[in-house]
């Protein structure tokens, strides 16, 4: 195997809630409770922190074809006035920039049996945490046309 031709490599951290948090401090008085969330101006808002990496590379396999490896890990952690992270900010496997022979978002814990087993048009599976390594060959299907 030769050197990677080519690296791609992102991470990030957020945190979100924290100034209404302190906001909410300040005016009220109370601190946050993810058992009874507070609301600023009315409105319920999360409180979370949330990290991510993901490292691609790529490389020339023997047969001039291309080998893509992929490593992504996150993690999302729902503090002070959550119980969980925004739907939206939670993570998945599955579908088209993840594992492509899986639905969008149905790769899940293990042996996870759903409950509405006979309902799966809407069936989303998703966490806190995230680890998923793959490998595999890119075909340019394009050229075949």
């Amino acid at each position: 195997m030769e050197k990677p031709i080519t690296n791609y490599f992102n991470a990030n951290i957020e945190f979100a809630g924290n100034t209404l948090s302190l906001a909410n401090r300040i005016l009220d008085g109370e601190q946050a409770d993810p058992e009874n969330p507070r609301p600023f101006l009315g409105t319920i808002y999360s409180q979370y922190a949330r990290t991510f990496t993901d490292y691609r590379a790529y490389f020339n396999s023997p047969g001039g074809n291309l080998l893509a490896a992929r490593l992504f890990v996150g993690l999302g952690i729902p503090y002070g006035n959550s119980r969980v992270i925004p739907f939206s900010k939670q993570f998945f496997s599955g579908g088209a920039s993840s594992l492509r022979g899986f639905q969008y978002r149905s790769v899940g814990p293990g042996s996870y049996v759903s409950d509405n087993e006979g309902k799966k048009l809407f069936f989303d599976q998703t966490g806190d945490v995230k680890i998923e390594a793959n490998i595999g060959i890119p075909v340019p299907i394009y050229k075949n046309f």
